[in-house]
Formats: C-alpha cells, sequence, structure tokens
C-alpha cells in the first residue's frame, strides 16, 4: 500500500511538472500609487462616476517588453519581461486648457514608436519611442452622431485604425495623419489587426448554438472578407474573444464554458494562420473591477499576457501556450 501511494505521489509530481512546463506563467504585480513604475486606481465603489477608474490598455513590444496605458495617471509605463520597471512616458499636453486627455488605447508602431486614442478630444496621437509627439490627427464627426472612439492599431506601413463602437466604423489614416477613409465592419470591433491591414474577427453563426464559432478575416475597405476556420466546443460557450496574433501569424482565442454571469473553465486556444487547432491551456481569471479596452495581449513571440487588478496592483501574468518553436 505504502508503495503505491508513493508511485502514485511520484506520478502526480511528475504529471504536474510536465503541466507547468507546457504553460509556464510568470507573475508581477505592479504596485498602484502615483510614482514612476506604479499605477493609478480608483476603486469602482469610490469612481464618483469616472469612465475610467485605472489602466485602460496594455501591449507587448517586439522585445518582450509590456506597456501599460496609465489613463488616470496621463503617462505609459514600460516594463521588462519579468516586470523590473523600464520608464514612465508621459502624454504630450494638449494646447486646450479647459481639457485633460483620456486616452483609452495604445497602439505600438514597428519602428518603436506609440499610437494613443485620446477619446475626450477625438484625437489620435502619433509618439516616437521617447514620447515625443510626431502628429495629432483629429478624428472628424459625421453628420449628427457622436462617435465612440473605442481601439486603435497600427499596421506594418504605419497606417492608423480607429474603431467607432458608434456604428461599427473602421476609420482608416495615412502615417501622415491624412485619412484614406472609413468603412463599417460587424468584425472588427476587437481592432485585432494582420501586418497588412486586414482585420480578424469572429462570428457566432447562431444564436441557438453557442458552440460553433467563424474566424473571418476582413478588408473592409477593399469589401472582401475570406472564412478562416470553423471552431466548435463540445460543451456551450459563454465567452468567445479574439486576444491577438503573433509575429508567426498564429490566433489567439480566449474562451470561457457555461452559461449566464458566471461563466467557469477559461481557456486560452492557439490556432495556426489558416485556423488549425495548436494548443489548448487554462485561462487566468477575467478582470473584475477594473474597465479596459485591453486586458490582455499576444507578444511577437506567441506569450500571452493578462493584466487584473488585485488589492496591491495590477497582476501581470505571462503564460506560455505554444512552446517555443510550435507551429
Amino acid at each position: 500500500m505504502r508503495s503505491f501511494l508513493l508511485s502514485l505521489c511520484i506520478a502526480l509530481a511528475l504529471w504536474s511538472a510536465v503541466a507547468q512546463a507546457q504553460h509556464p506563467t510568470t507573475r508581477t504585480v505592479v504596485p498602484w500609487g502615483k510614482k514612476p513604475g506604479a499605477l493609478a486606481y480608483v476603486p469602482q465603489g469610490s469612481a464618483g462616476g469616472r469612465l475610467q477608474n485605472g489602466p485602460s490598455s496594455l501591449r507587448v513590444g517586439p522585445d518582450g517588453d509590456i506597456f501599460v496605458l496609465d489613463t488616470l495617471a496621463s503617462k505609459v509605463e514600460r516594463f521588462a519581461p519579468d516586470g523590473t520597471h523600464r520608464r514612465s512616458i508621459g502624454f504630450p499636453s494638449t494646447d486646450r486648457h479647459d481639457a485633460e486627455r483620456l486616452c483609452v488605447d495604445l497602439a505600438l508602431t514597428r519602428d518603436g514608436g506609440m499610437v494613443l486614442l485620446d477619446r475626450q478630444s477625438r484625437t489620435v496621437l502619433v509618439l516616437d519611442r521617447d514620447g515625443r509627439m510626431r502628429a495629432e490627427v483629429q478624428v472628424p464627426i459625421g453628420g449628427r452622431r457622436l462617435p465612440l472612439l473605442w481601439a486603435v492599431d497600427a499596421d506594418r506601413a504605419g497606417r492608423l485604425s480607429v474603431f467607432d463602437a458608434s456604428d461599427n466604423s473602421v476609420i482608416r489614416f495615412l502615417r501622415s495623419g491624412a485619412m484614406v477613409g472609413s468603412a463599417r465592419s460587424d468584425l472588427a470591433a476587437s481592432l485585432v489587426m494582420e501586418r497588412d491591414g486586414r482585420f480578424v474577427g469572429l462570428k457566432v453563426p447562431s444564436r441557438e448554438n453557442a458552440r460553433t464559432l467563424e474566424i473571418w478575416r476582413d478588408d473592409p475597405f477593399a469589401r472582401k472578407r475570406d472564412l478562416v476556420a470553423r471552431v466548435s466546443s463540445r460543451s456551450e460557450v459563454a465567452i468567445w474573444k479574439l486576444v491577438g496574433i503573433d509575429a508567426a501569424g498564429r490566433l489567439f482565442l480566449e474562451t470561457a464554458a457555461g452559461a449566464g454571469d458566471a461563466p467557469v473553465r477559461r481557456s486560452v486556444h492557439a490556432l495556426s494562420p489558416d485556423g488549425k487547432w495548436l494548443a489548448k491551456v487554462p485561462a487566468p481569471d477575467e478582470p473584475v473591477g477594473l474597465s479596459m479596452v485591453r486586458s490582455s495581449a499576444v507578444a511577437p513571440d506567441g506569450t500571452v499576457v493578462f493584466a487584473r487588478p488585485t488589492g496591491k496592483g495590477l497582476l501581470l501574468e505571462r503564460l506560455t501556450v505554444v512552446a517555443a518553436g510550435g507551429r
């Protein structure tokens, strides 16, 4: 009996080690506060009607550095992959004395610069790697409709795309700030873009069957879309979310099984560029008490970073979904 129990313990230990090796996670807590390297945060119960109560977006650069958009403190905090603070980059000041910037989303450019979406002034700020302003692009208002600027991204050519949630439209600008045009797309809500500027979006074809999901590539400006794959689940899925795309073109999805307001079994799935399933690992809990445009991001190497608030600070979790060299 003792021999059996000993063998069982050894087997469980080996299984645990293998499981951790398949999807290792590193965790870092960025403290709340006003000092460099800390993030401003107001608990929702005392937010006083604020639209944003803390960090609103995050991205991962080509070297693995994590960029966190600290909306309340008007700055971007940059951290090394191990969580070491590298630098703080303040927002450029506005010419309007009666207005404050409300930057809600962040994108990174190919040359190491940053793009900020200022919802308050309806502008896109293009910055160099040191935070100096390159361009300030005004997003036009069409007709009597007030836009709800939600997300921003930049493609390999430096073109900027802004998603307007009020009518599901994408407004595109050249790197110089000249407007290309606008087009509607029901697949661009997450504003996940490939390097050539095409969007990747998710679609549930049937409300009666939440177990099947379609993945599409969409170019609303060329009026062309292609079905990448259909993904099915054995159980009902409450949440389908596209997290992002890595440098190899692999797609990363987040799912949560179950129904209602308390989904369970959160997972991250990696798919090949043509939609073939590669891997699945458990995902961290949903961030509660913090409104973020992007609470997760994909690094160029396929590492997925999740953010969620804790009592001490913002917890950043780096999750390896696909082993190095995996396809």
